[in-house]
């Protein structure tokens, strides 16, 4: 039941990010111009946003499923375990001439942006 759930919300993100990624792309390309690092940035975040989500639901279940466990030490280390990969992408992309870093955090806002929409335009509680 829960990879369902976690497959249904990879999908529901993904469809989303596809066309968020197009957006933010063009949008990007009227103000400095269409650069294939940009694009890199972009799919490099996106990447890592999925691996995010994936680690996110992981941390979530184990912590979940271990009776009698500390689930605060492993929420938090699964959450530190998070953080160092966003850190470790974001200094990759700064050291990588032909990667936008600033394309490549811009994806991992976009559950936010895909939550919030989704709360706004349904107001009756209707499933993603």
């Amino acid at each position: 039941m829960q990879k369902d759930a976690l497959l249904h919300e990879l999908r529901v993100i993904g469809i989303r990010t596809v066309f968020l990624n197009i957006a933010v792309y063009l949008i990007s390309g009227l103000v400095q111009g269409f650069t294939l690092s940009f694009a890199l940035g972009l799919l490099l975040g996106t990447a890592l946003l999925f691996v995010y989500l994936l680690l996110l639901s992981r941390s979530v279940a184990r912590s979940v499923e271990k009776p009698g466990g500390r689930p605060q030490v492993q929420m938090v280390s699964g959450y530190l375990l998070r953080l160092v990969l966003i850190g470790a992408v974001f200094l990759l992309a700064m050291q990588v001439s032909w990667i936008n870093a600033f394309a490549a955090m811009i994806p991992l806002v976009y559950p936010r942006l895909i939550y919030v929409g989704h709360a706004c335009l349904h107001k009756n509680g209707e499933q993603l």
